[in-house]
């Protein structure tokens, strides 16, 4: 058992696949960052790990370009591979911030959830609107066992009505 880990903390580490961490580690701190504080300042911290990332493919690309001039096909190669599993993992890091905020105050939750009686359960994620003109666009994360909360959305953002409207998803599932 130690042995497989030691290989695969070698696979891992090796300068080519380490860089692979960057632009992962990257979308997913942005994304929960913006998770976490929503709104202008969650709007900052994602657009800074868009900017890492941006800054992450250019160096790959420059490094790849030099390394296919120079006829190190093996090293391009690993580089382009790399550059092909780095775009995917990278829009799912990006994805998991609302995934990763749950998890890391999950205890809260269910501490929350076990001393409230009421159900269901609603803990305010914050307004996710970036600026004025954006409106409010509040988050709440509903906590319902018994099921009775409906997953419909209501109203239509162009009835020229109220322009208020709810859009509901699951987190999880």
């Amino acid at each position: 058992m130690r042995r497989a880990a030691g290989r695969f903390l070698a696979l891992v580490m090796r300068p080519v696949s380490r860089t692979l961490w960057v632009p992962i580690g990257a979308s997913s701190i942005g994304s929960t960052l913006w998770s976490v504080f929503p709104g202008p300042l969650g709007f900052v911290f994602l657009l800074t790990s868009g900017l890492a990332i941006l800054g992450y493919l250019i160096a790959m690309l420059v490094l790849l370009l030099a390394t296919i001039v120079r006829g190190r096909w093996r090293s391009g190669a690993q580089r382009l591979i790399l550059l092909a599993v780095a775009v995917p993992l990278t829009v799912l890091g990006a994805r998991s911030g609302d995934y990763l905020h749950f998890v890391a105050a999950y205890p809260y939750y269910r501490y929350k959830i076990a001393q409230t009686g009421e159900r269901p359960v609603a803990f305010p994620w914050g307004d996710q609107a970036v600026s004025v003109v954006d409106g409010v666009q509040f988050r709440i994360l509903l906590y319902d066992d018994r099921g009775k909360v409906n997953l419909v959305d209501h109203g239509d953002p162009d009835d020229g009505g109220t322009g208020f409207w709810v859009i509901t998803r699951h987190l999880i599932g």
